[in-house]
């Protein structure tokens, strides 16, 4: 009798944007455990524990930093979708090297998460299509949604366009920046999903970051994309295809016309991406034989315990912090609190 040596892994990251363990959060529900942390940069060189082990992994991520370090080895067995390929490493010849070009056509057709990979590959004679970005299929939970506070966030915008919504807003306005350096895969999970439960309970989400707007769309949290312009280095490329599935616009149009989106009484989110999502449901569920179909908050989440970890208390600092225990207390002080492990990440509101 053979036995099934088939293991599964999520990819693990050593960026400064936690925009990336969403990534690993939306491969979680398709998968029935985890055996592996691969990482991303390196994922050439893994190793498996046992040289007979096949490796599953969903591959959706920003591809790549480092060029020499693709492709993954034959232990992994991969499903590539969701992908995005830098075009600087493309410049490079990425895509002619005989065996990053052999990878692709032998495990196509490839999930494009924008069009502008999508437009990459097809030159390059790979066999892709249009597949977006794996977070679309993110399960929200309305019983703690309607619980929350009402509150607009905004992310990666400008003071300017602060001071306006600000002004626009019957409800708090609070923004955060989504960097972060150092921390165990854990605790960058943990962070993401702080993140996810910030975007899910808004009351609005304004923003620049497709980590932030996508999200938005199976949440059902109402999102207004600001368009990004082009820059040497590519990044706008990324929401090529994405805008399109959220209610977008220009900076200028919303700042001149106070008319145009409506911050306390926003406009539902399209529902163009429905069909995408669905796509990918049923190809990673193809995959991996596993769905879990569960909200990625139980009805008691709470961020405060992940928040209070996070924080790096002191015991005298986690009595303290227990004794004037609330949500808004400990929020507060997440907002304004930095150490070591996060010097670089940190949320700010009006309070």
């Amino acid at each position: 009798m053979s036995i099934d040596n088939t293991k599964y892994g999520i990819i693990a990251y050593a960026s400064n944007n936690i925009g990336d363990e969403i990534q690993s959060i939306a491969q979680m529900r398709f998968l029935p455990r985890i055996d592996y942390y691969i990482a991303r940069d390196r994922i050439k060189q893994f190793i498996p524990n046992n040289p007979d082990e096949k490796i599953k992994i969903i591959m959706n991520a920003w591809w790549m930093q480092q060029m020499e370090n693709f492709p993954p080895p034959d232990s992994i067995i991969p499903l590539p979708i969701s992908m995005h390929i830098r075009r600087e490493i493309c410049e490079k010849q990425f895509l002619d090297n005989i065996n990053v070009h052999d990878w692709f056509i032998n495990n196509s057709p490839i999930g494009c998460r924008d069009t502008a990979t999508l437009k990459r590959l097809n030159e390059a004679g790979i066999p892709s299509y249009f597949s977006s970005c794996l977070t679309i299929t993110l399960i929200g939970n309305e019983s703690i949604k309607n619980k929350s506070d009402k509150y607009v966030l905004c992310v990666n915008l400008t003071d300017n366009e602060l001071k306006i919504i600000r002004e626009r807003s019957n409800y708090p306005v609070r923004t955060f920046f989504k960097t972060f350096q150092g921390g165990s895969m854990k605790k960058r999970l943990m962070l993401a999903k702080c993140i996810l439960y910030i975007i899910h309970n808004a009351h609005c989400v304004i923003t620049r970051a497709l980590h932030t707007a996508l999200p938005c769309l199976p949440f059902n949290t109402p999102v207004l994309l600001f368009e990004v312009k082009p820059n040497p280095n590519g990044n706008y490329e990324r929401f090529y295809g994405n805008s399109e599935l959220c209610n977008c616009m220009k900076p200028i149009d919303f700042i001149n016309n106070p008319n145009i989106y409506d911050i306390n009484n926003p406009p539902e989110n399209p529902k163009i991406y429905n069909k995408l999502k669905n796509k990918l449901i049923n190809t990673c569920v193809e995959f991996t034989g596993h769905d879990n179909n569960k909200p990625i908050f139980d009805d008691d989440y709470s961020p405060i315990w992940d928040m209070i970890d996070l924080m790096q208390l002191d015991e005298q600092q986690l009595i303290r912090n227990l004794y004037y225990v609330s949500e808004k207390t400990l929020l507060n002080a997440y907002y304004n609190k930095r150490n070591k492990a996060l010097d670089k990440y940190y949320l700010t509101d009006n309070i």
